[in-house]
């Protein structure tokens, strides 16, 4: 299928000044690219953007979905009292959270961004999630953060660090490749407030093992900081080197 985008505008280079453009594509392939009208094509699909701005899609490099339903209602709240009034104060019946992320997914393919790096949750919710992001139409690059050591005054920790790898493995297994290829997985040790180094080291191992990258929080603020320093007598970045966490692909 050869697709035909006439009268938009884009950045031109080498100064990328805005000048008139149009595309020719056929399949995911974009065959040329031009200031001037493209030749019709009897078997081309048109469409006539009148004027407006043509660029490549948008990427979010991270996100929650699921929390779309949560903007306005946990302002000025500290980081890690926000985790409890949303995570425990403020719970979502699952409808709830397949109807929050099928909104972010559609707000996002509305506003040009066609992948987001989602981060969501181990087990069912985490599921409910990424079905929401493959009936909506989106890519996502997913992961389902994991946990295993109190952080906070968020509620104690059921599982160890080999019961969330298992966990997350099970969720990869499950969604990696699916929807057309459009939903990839990662693997995604929380951050290092809710984790051990057990769960840290594990999570590069699986990593490996899958062969794909990581995703994780880091240095979100003076208190997880001040964690770090109390637990392990180094910052976060440097416990994340040496558990294996950090390099190219996380």
């Amino acid at each position: 299928m050869k697709t035909i985008i006439q009268n938009g505008i884009g950045f031109w280079p080498p100064d990328f000044a805005v000048r008139p453009l149009n595309l020719l594509i056929y399949g995911d392939t974009i065959q040329q690219v031009s200031e001037d009208q493209i030749s019709a094509c009897t078997d081309a699909q048109f469409f006539d953007v009148q004027g407006k701005l043509v660029i490549p899609g948008l990427v979010d490099g991270h996100t929650h979905l699921a929390q779309s339903f949560g903007r306005g209602i946990y302002d000025n709240l500290h980081l890690t009292d926000w985790l409890v009034a949303r995570s425990w104060d403020r719970p979502l019946y699952d409808e709830e959270i397949y109807a929050a992320s099928l909104l972010g997914a559609v707000e996002a393919l509305r506003t040009g961004t066609t992948t987001v790096a989602e981060m969501t949750t181990v087990g069912d919710l985490g599921e409910i999630v990424i079905q929401a992001i493959s009936d909506g139409g989106l890519r996502a690059v997913v992961c389902t953060p994991m946990g295993d050591h109190q952080e906070g005054r968020k509620r104690s920790l059921t599982r160890t660090a080999s019961q969330a790898l298992e966990a997350a493995e099970k969720t990869f297994k499950n969604w990696h490749g699916k929807a057309d290829g459009r939903i990839t997985m990662r693997i995604s040790p929380v951050g290092l407030p809710a984790c051990t180094e057990e769960l840290m080291r594990g999570s590069r191992a699986l990593a490996d093992q899958l062969g794909v990258g990581l995703h994780t929080h880091c240095c979100e603020g003076e208190t997880k900081t001040a964690n770090s320093y109390e637990r392990f007598g180094i910052s976060e970045v440097e416990v994340l080197q040496r558990c294996g966490v950090l390099g190219t692909d996380t």
